[in-house]
């Protein structure tokens, strides 16, 4: 297996109290590896139109939904905890470290904000 970096340093410490975000012992433990296994899968959030089922109607194309891993969702919620709304760079970097694309990234704060004013 090859050797991926942690999440410090991916997300200096500098960067992530620019962008308000503690750095806590479960977000310095927790590796690439463990958010994205590259070995078993192909990357979820880079699928070509090929990988899903034939649309019903000729000419269109059916992209599915996109599962993510528990290990993505950890990273995700992790940065949550820290701010409901990161800043653009902060969600680029997570789309890359998580092999996601940043609008992946951007709805998937949405809702979980949008979760947390419905169960209030």
């Amino acid at each position: 297996m090859m050797n991926l970096p942690s999440i410090r340093e991916l997300f200096p410490e500098s960067f992530l109290q620019s962008a308000g975000i503690q750095f806590t012992p479960s977000i310095a433990k927790l590796h690439l590896s463990a958010a994205c296994n590259f070995s078993t899968s192909p990357p979820l959030g880079r699928r070509s139109p090929d990988d899903f089922s034939q649309p019903a109607i000729q000419g269109q194309r059916s992209y599915g939904r996109l599962r993510m891993s528990p290990s993505q969702i950890f990273v995700l919620d992790e940065v949550f905890r820290q701010t409901s709304f990161p800043s653009t760079f902060t969600r680029r970097r997570l789309a890359i470290q998580l092999n996601l694309t940043p609008r992946k990234v951007q709805v998937w704060f949405q809702n979980k904000r949008q979760k947390l004013r419905n169960s209030n």
